[in-house]
């Protein structure tokens, strides 16, 4: 949990003609005619069992939705369970449609429902339809393969406007558009990286002055840990996340927590898994003193999968 559609090929069938009866032709060899006919049909319904013998059935995950049933009382409510997320596939496992909460507070009684509709161009993502209280669309345009512009859209224009640069294939700098009358560069972020490829830097210049830098920390597994925030002009830093994990021998997790309030109110998230690796459903406890503080359980996230077998 810790966020497009393709053309479907279409298939042509063909039937063979049907045969107009022809009464030219004696009773005698149009029995004839069948009896020769019937050991071929025998032979080719065979061939075919066979052929679909020798090519098993291949089950494709067509997508899940997870529920959540809060805790009323000290105990499941399962008269207030509610939709939680959901995600839908294409044949080449990109994500179809995704549906969200705003925020990760189960708890919140605001956290409306949130919706993506994507749709590729050769394996790349080129437009999305998303909803977000008010509707709008973005268009992605790429360079080499490497998205270069993101614009987004509402009913009455464009929006907004990002604009990317690379190094060594990672972006190095995103140019933030002011849109209204004359469009300008009304932000600018420039991005460094660690060794292994993570973020961990973000200089912000706001219209040709210093904003400020964000800092991000990583574990061993290259899961953010830390979020921080520093002022140049104040000469001062500001924790704005933590966040921790305990992880599987294979590297899943076992538990994670992250922030769902400011840095104060924390959701701690307990993992149990199918067979195949899945997840089957997620424990939820919520802490009001601090990341390491007393949990109590708020509810349980429950998955549910749609498979297809081609």
């Amino acid at each position: 949990m810790l966020e497009i559609i393709s053309t479907m090929n279409s298939k042509a069938y063909n039937k063979l003609p049907t045969k107009k009866e022809n009464y030219r032709y004696s009773i005698m060899k149009n029995k004839i005619l069948i009896l020769a006919i019937i050991p071929l049909i025998l032979i080719i319904g065979c061939k075919k069992e066979k052929d679909s013998e020798m090519t098993p059935k291949v089950k494709r995950l067509e997508g899940y939705t997870a529920f959540v049933t809060p805790y009323k009382f000290g105990q499941p409510s399962y008269l207030n369970k509610f939709k939680w997320e959901s995600e839908s596939y294409n044949k080449d496992g990109t994500i179809k449609q995704r549906e969200y909460r705003f925020e990760l507070d189960i708890t919140s009684t605001s956290n409306f429902l949130c919706s993506e509709t994507n749709t590729y161009e050769d394996g790349l993502l080129k437009e999305q339809i998303e909803i977000v209280i008010s509707r709008h669309r973005k268009v992605f345009s790429y360079l080499d393969n490497l998205l270069s512009r993101i614009e987004v859209f509402d009913e009455s224009g464009i929006i907004d406007r990002y604009d990317y640069e690379y190094s060594n294939n990672q972006i190095s700098k995103m140019y933030e558009w002011y849109m209204f009358g004359t469009p300008s560069i009304s932000m600018t972020h420039n991005y460094s990286y660690d060794t292994r490829g993570n973020m961990v830097k973000d200089s912000i210049d706001y219209s040709n002055s210093d904003y400020g830098i964000l800092y991000w920390e990583y574990d061993s597994h290259n899961n953010m840990t830390k979020e921080t925030y520093y002022i140049p002009s104040a000469d001062k830093s500001f924790v704005q996340e933590d966040r921790a994990y305990i992880y599987l021998n294979d590297g899943r997790f076992s538990e994670s927590i992250i922030p769902c309030w400011s840095n104060i109110h924390f959701q701690k998230f307990k993992y149990h898994y199918n067979e195949d690796g899945s997840i089957s459903k997620i424990d939820v406890f919520r802490s009001t003193n601090g990341i390491y503080g007393s949990f109590e359980q708020t509810g349980i996230i429950d998955y549910e999968y749609n498979y297809i077998e081609e």
